[in-house]
């Protein structure tokens, strides 16, 4: 399995384990969201999104280094209104980096069948991103993954 697949394959289970009610997408369907029920006017409940985006990995070669490493940015969002009070969006926000917390406590404090170790966590807060349809939190992240021998 490439290191790709297996840090995609390792972030959707830890998503989907803190993320139950909600959903994880990966790659370039982040802006193709409005589709998503969440994202829509219809939307009858506001459910979490969280989304991986693309990211660069890099192989080490040699002996070296035991592991391989990616920097990953993803996205922990609830739909928004471009109405909506600053109260109301600082509310979302809150409740989406309580939700990326809990993801980043499931990625250091759950056991998994990859060896792998994150490091340099960032938060950073967004109000009406999408031209005002969601606002959340974005997080950075490096993982390195350990060499399979």
């Amino acid at each position: 399995m490439s290191i790709h697949s297996t840090i995609v394959n390792l972030i959707r289970t830890k998503a989907e384990a803190v993320n139950t009610l909600g959903q994880f997408i990966y790659g370039d369907d982040i802006f193709q969201t409005i589709n998503y029920p969440n994202e829509s006017e219809q939307a009858t409940t506001a459910k979490p999104l969280i989304s991986l985006l693309p990211f660069t990995y890099v192989l080490r070669t040699g002996e070296s280094s035991n592991y391989n490493s990616g920097t990953l940015n993803m996205l922990f969002t609830r739909s928004a209104d471009p109405t909506d009070t600053a109260v109301r969006h600082e509310a979302i926000v809150n409740e989406m980096s309580t939700l990326a917390e809990a993801f980043i406590t499931e990625m250091n404090d759950t056991p998994s069948p990859v060896n792998y170790v994150i490091s340099d966590v960032s938060f950073e807060g967004q109000k009406q991103i999408y031209m005002g349809t969601v606002s959340g939190c974005i997080v950075s992240f490096t993982i390195n993954v350990q060499k399979v021998c």
